[in-house]
Formats: C-alpha cells, sequence, structure tokens
C-alpha cells in the first residue's frame, strides 16, 4: 500500500506539472495565437503527454531506460485519453463552460483514468 501511494503522490507531482503545460500551452495558444481549440488542445496535449513520459518512466515508476513496451502501451492511452478528453471539452462546451473551463475540467476528470492506466498497464512491472 505505501508503495502504491507513493507512485500516487509522483504521479501527482508529474501530472500537476503536465497539466501546467497542457492548460498554459492551450491558453497561450487559443487566447494569444488565435487557433482553434482543438488545434491548441492537440498542440498542447502532445508537448505535455512527452513530458509526461519521460518524467513517469524515470521519476514516478522508476524506470531506468525507455521501454518500448511501456511506450506503445504509453501511446494507446494517450490516444485513449486524448479522444476521451475530446468527448468531454465538446461535453462542458455544450453546456456552457468556457473553453478554458471546459480544458480545466477534462483534465480534471482524466486524472485518476491516467493514473491507473499508468499504474496497472503502462508500467507494470
Amino acid at each position: 500500500m505505501i508503495k502504491f501511494l507513493g507512485k500516487l503522490f509522483r504521479h501527482t507531482h508529474v501530472s500537476f506539472l503536465c497539466g501546467m503545460i497542457d492548460f498554459g500551452l492551450f491558453a497561450l495558444l487559443y487566447q494569444k495565437f488565435g487557433l482553434s481549440i482543438y488545434l491548441s488542445y492537440a498542440t498542447a496535449f502532445s508537448i505535455a503527454t512527452l513530458f509526461g513520459y519521460l518524467s513517469h518512466n524515470f521519476y514516478t515508476f522508476n524506470y531506468r531506460v525507455i521501454n518500448w513496451r511501456s511506450f506503445c502501451l504509453f501511446l494507446l492511452q494517450v490516444l485513449t485519453v486524448f479522444a476521451l478528453g475530446s468527448f468531454l471539452i465538446e461535453i462542458y462546451i455544450s453546456i456552457g463552460a468556457s473553453p478554458l473551463i471546459a480544458k480545466f475540467s477534462q483534465m480534471c476528470s482524466t486524472f485518476f483514468l491516467n493514473f491507473l492506466f499508468a499504474n496497472i498497464v503502462v508500467f507494470k512491472k
């Protein structure tokens, strides 16, 4: 249980940094550069995801090298969460949320799914 809580604690740190990168880039691209919601989302998500994979690999789950199996499973996780996130953003906007609130809500909504998938499937030792 202590190992699990340690992973959850480290995952929360990395996810918070990824969230800051993701949300900050999304806001910058959408508000300052006028990109569409979806192009801003895809770009910010991709950059935060690369940071997240490397950080989770070396810090959260203590891998010493990049494992191609975990990388491929991580890509599956990313595509799943990206699709779910796009759907959630649509829902939040359709019920009246601003794009920034919709993005933040989507990030909160997918946090535990990301942790569970990473812990049980992607970085399983």
